[in-house]
């Protein structure tokens, strides 16, 4: 079996449901803080990625939520997103984390990654085209 781990249960959640729209019935255990997904290994290639990868996008917004609970049980909330930037740098933007929260509970993180991507690429290669006029030569959604 394969093992996946989390310290907040908002992202052990999604996980789950995002397995099962794999068409996979994960096994769960929950002690304290600490929660486990448990899959058999014997899946394929390609759906290992896309398990992996969404762990990956998961146990950062766990690692987020922790650091924000931790934060305000100091007297004060943060949190912070990575940015990739298109020469490969990180810059670090830091949000409200009711705002991230908020955000966090209608996106998943790889959605919320694609917008990021989606800002980033329009910040650094502006267009002054219109939107209409994106549309109309056919490469509005082209990036």
């Amino acid at each position: 079996m394969l093992s996946y781990i989390f310290f907040h249960q908002k992202p052990f959640q999604l996980f789950i449901e995002f397995l099962q729209g794999k068409d996979l019935i994960p096994e769960t255990s929950q002690e304290n803080d600490c929660y486990e997904v448990f899959i058999p290994e014997d899946i394929e290639d390609k759906l290992s990625e896309e398990i992996e990868d969404e762990y990956d996008a998961l146990f950062e917004m766990n690692q987020n939520l922790m650091d924000s609970k931790q934060a305000s049980e100091s007297n004060y909330a943060m949190a912070s997103i990575d940015i990739p930037l298109g020469d490969g740098t990180i810059s670090q933007a830091n949000i409200d984390p009711v705002l991230i929260n908020k955000i966090l509970s209608v996106l998943t993180p790889q959605q919320l990654s694609e917008v990021v991507a989606i800002i980033v690429d329009a910040v650094e290669n502006p267009d002054s085209r219109t939107f209409c006029q994106r549309v109309r030569e056919d490469d509005a959604f082209s990036k």
